[in-house]
């Protein structure tokens, strides 16, 4: 990598010894960068790998396909020549096998679960992405828990819980907090929208966050919301129900009331199904009922065709929203609420399958979190890569990983 002297925005990095075969260049404002940040709780003295160095090992092999410890000291071995060069790994030769030294998938877990905080990695990786371009033009921010499967032990039968804050426009994960024992999603997802900058930004979520707190929370942060309502809210849920019953037949001398209703519609075809969706939104609880900002209501009606069979789902459900008419007309509306399902697809899925979390298997205090983050970096970094198949990707990186190194050590 060539130094840009003339560049003041380029800066350099050395390894401590400063020599030609040790020494390697970042930018500052890589994630490499922000990876220095995180304090390693290991005393200096006899230390062989350096925190970043190991955190962004096992990114790299992450975004190669490689999810567990094993796999991942693997995948670094075999690439040792290389990372040894552009990551300034001091060389130290094994005897028996005349091969570069890498630290074992023991050193992975160690590491990882006893030298540093969980938490303070968490925020270096909000900083992070908090400050990409992507993050300051996409709008939505979806909030939904997670469990990991692979924590459900006989000891342990709820396992661990994540919440995160995620932008589907970005295909980033802003931050995710460790649900602990005793708390709900309820009672983290304040904190989570505390540390959030959520001016301009629209927040979603599944029914259970149609809460009076956090809507407020929301709104006096300067963003809005736009909440499912369903049975967790019965009075909300039936003053919505009501303003889209049918009007009743005029009486004599009488005529039907006005209404403002607003719709939009889409149609898809995909996965041998026909997916018909209407969107009808209404102001007049506005001012009526007491939920917090509320500006409008919508219905939302699906009707699934399986073309194969020809049997046909329907379903309606309702919501509410801080957004004015003015700003969120039912098409709008409508994508707000397809959009919050991309952190099913673009995250979950991909964290569970693709990733392997669910099947994680690890044990170790705080490592399952620490994957969990390390998983959401290489799924950013897929979205700054440009995106597309990430299986596809991951095959791109294991054959050609210095790829993978520039996504990590250029801003």
């Amino acid at each position: 990598m060539n130094q840009k002297a003339e560049s003041p925005e380029w800066q350099t990095k050395y390894s401590p010894d400063e020599n030609e075969e040790s020494g390697f260049v970042f930018d500052v404002g890589s994630a490499y960068s922000y990876f220095e940040r995180v304090k390693d709780k290991r005393k200096a003295r006899g230390l062989q790998y350096p925190l970043a160095v190991v955190i962004i090992l096992c990114i790299l092999a992450k975004l190669a396909g490689e999810n567990t410890p094993a796999g991942i000291a693997d995948w670094a071995r075999l690439r040792s020549e290389m990372l040894c060069d552009r990551l300034g790994i001091k060389r130290r030769i094994v005897k028996k096998t005349g091969k570069l030294k890498m630290p074992c998938a023991g050193s992975y877990s160690r590491i990882l679960s006893k030298s540093m905080d969980a938490d303070e990695l968490e925020m270096v990786s909000k900083e992070y992405f908090g400050s990409r371009p992507a993050a300051a033009t996409a709008i939505e921010i979806c909030i939904d828990g997670k469990k990991v499967r692979g924590t459900i032990t006989a000891n342990k039968p709820e396992g661990d819980y994540l919440l995160a804050a995620y932008m589907p426009g970005a295909g980033i994960v802003l931050i995710q907090e460790l649900i602990k024992a005793g708390e709900g999603e309820l009672t983290v997802a304040p904190e989570v929208l505390k540390v959030l900058d959520l001016k301009g930004k629209v927040v979603t979520g599944d029914a259970l966050f149609a809460q009076r707190n956090l809507s407020n929370q929301i709104v006096e942060a300067g963003g809005d919301y736009v909440w499912k309502v369903k049975g967790n809210q019965p009075t909300l849920e039936r003053d919505i129900a009501r303003v889209f019953e049918p009007d009743p037949p005029a009486k004599p001398g009488f005529s039907n009331p006005k209404t403002d209703f607003r719709v939009a519609h889409d149609t898809t075809m995909k996965h041998g199904r026909i997916e018909k969706r209407i969107v009808t939104t209404s102001s007049l609880l506005m001012g009526y009922d007491k939920w917090p900002y509320l500006q409008q209501v919508f219905k939302y009606e699906t009707d699934v065709t399986e073309k194969k069979t020809g049997k046909q789902t329907q379903n309606i459900c309702y919501g509410v929203t801080s957004l004015m008419a003015k700003q969120a007309n039912p098409k709008r509306v409508l994508s707000i609420t397809r959009g919050h399902w991309q952190i099913e697809n673009g995250l979950h899925y991909r964290r569970d399958v693709l990733l392997n979390e669910d099947n994680c298997g690890l044990r170790l205090p705080q490592l399952v979190h620490v994957f969990a983050i390390l998983n959401n970096w290489a799924l950013g970094l897929f979205a700054k890569f440009g995106g597309g198949n990430f299986a596809a990707t991951q095959r791109t990186f294991n054959a050609h990983p210095d790829q993978a190194l520039s996504l990590v050590m250029r801003a």
